[in-house]
């Protein structure tokens, strides 16, 4: 799987890489369209024997818990990750049935869902993330808990966010990543 952001393709070291492969289908299940640094932070989670994951399981972080977050805030896209927000349209006065109903008419069934399908694009702070990680370790050395820590010290990024409304600091972050990478030498 190939992941892009404007056409430029994201040049990674291989553990990187699965972290946005596991990024990917994170978003992919939640119906987002998208990678953010939440998916990213739910990634780093998946992947149970890594250090990234380690260290938040220290911290009481779930990938449960953090879903839940990410679904309050950002809310559920649609199984192929287009979000139409029917109240919305009715608004205006257009009726999303009418629309999906005339699309399959004019088009054929499915037509709308092969428009808003594709591969997920990478968030412009999920990008920076990744960039960060990079000019951190070398860029074919980097590693996911270089990206676990651009995503924790960016406090804008919706990952940080979600940590820090558990009440958990980028620094905290730091040292349990510390104390798992001292475990594992």
């Amino acid at each position: 799987m190939r992941l892009m952001l404007r056409k430029r393709r994201l040049e990674v070291a291989p553990e990187v890489h699965n972290l946005l492969v596991l990024a990917a289908e994170e978003a992919r299940g939640l119906g987002h369209g998208f990678i953010g640094t939440e998916h990213v932070l739910l990634a780093c989670l998946a992947d149970v024997g890594a250090q990234p994951a380690r260290a938040l399981r220290e911290l009481g972080v779930t990938s449960a818990d953090v879903r839940a977050e990410i679904i309050e805030i950002v809310g559920l896209g649609t199984p192929n990750g287009s979000r139409i927000d029917r109240a919305a349209l009715a608004s205006i006065g257009i009726g999303l049935n009418e629309v999906r109903r005339a699309i399959k008419d004019r088009f054929g069934a499915g037509a709308l869902e092969r428009t808003c399908a594709g591969r997920p694009s990478v968030t412009r702070r999920a990008k920076k993330a990744f960039d960060d990680a990079r000019r951190a370790a070398d860029p074919f050395a980097a590693a996911a808990e270089d990206v676990l820590l651009a995503i924790v010290r960016d406090g804008e990024s919706l990952a940080a966010q979600v940590l820090h409304r558990r009440g958990i600091a980028a620094r905290e972050v730091e040292q349990a990543l510390a104390r798992v990478h001292g475990e594992a030498a």
